[in-house]
């Protein structure tokens, strides 16, 4: 009976635990970016050439939004001024917390997620399906874009996203008629 009530406490200490350090990690992830944030700021002005000058590579013309400032990649800049282009700037939420995950892109009005799956970052296939099915859990559909595809293809993907919003609108339009 003693063994049975250890194991049980051990378990118990063993949930505790694993909940705090995610509690923990999760509250240093939101303080890292609040300072990161704080530093984009710092270099704001420095940081608004050399968004304006990729606007104007890319063929846009330039302007500027807080958003854009939130990207954390030339990469996540170059796939906000491609979505911008299709749908307003409040739709597109760069760095957006979806539970205790953060999403590269949301469209939280069709509760898409858009991931931008860096070279470096996005490794470890296993931990992303994990982090997916979270996500899933949570109501959202989940898009993931390589890399070549934003550089080489830019287009694909975006119609990749104007497709999936168009039948999102219209299944919300046919449940409403």
């Amino acid at each position: 009976m003693k063994i049975r009530k250890e194991k049980w406490l051990k378990k118990q200490f063993n949930k505790w635990m694993d909940k705090k350090d995610h509690e923990t990690r999760h509250k240093i992830i939101v303080k890292k970016r609040m300072i990161e944030q704080i530093i984009r700021w710092i270099k704001l002005p420095f940081l608004a050439v050399r968004f304006l000058k990729e606007q104007i590579a890319r063929g846009y013309l330039p302007s500027l939004d807080k958003n854009m400032f939130k990207t954390e990649s030339p990469l996540e800049r170059a796939m906000y001024y491609d979505l911008r282009r299709v749908y307003k700037k409040e739709e597109i939420i760069p760095q957006y917390p979806i539970g205790n995950r953060w999403a590269d892109f949301a469209l939280p009005k069709y509760m898409l997620m858009i991931e931008l799956d860096g070279v470096t970052y996005h490794q470890d296939k296993k931990k992303d399906q994990i982090r997916d099915a979270y996500i899933r859990k949570q109501g959202w559909t989940i898009m993931r874009f390589p890399t070549w595809l934003i550089e080489k293809k830019p287009g694909e993907a975006i119609r990749k996203v104007v497709n999936f919003t168009q039948k999102a609108r219209e299944s919300q339009s046919s449940i409403t008629s």
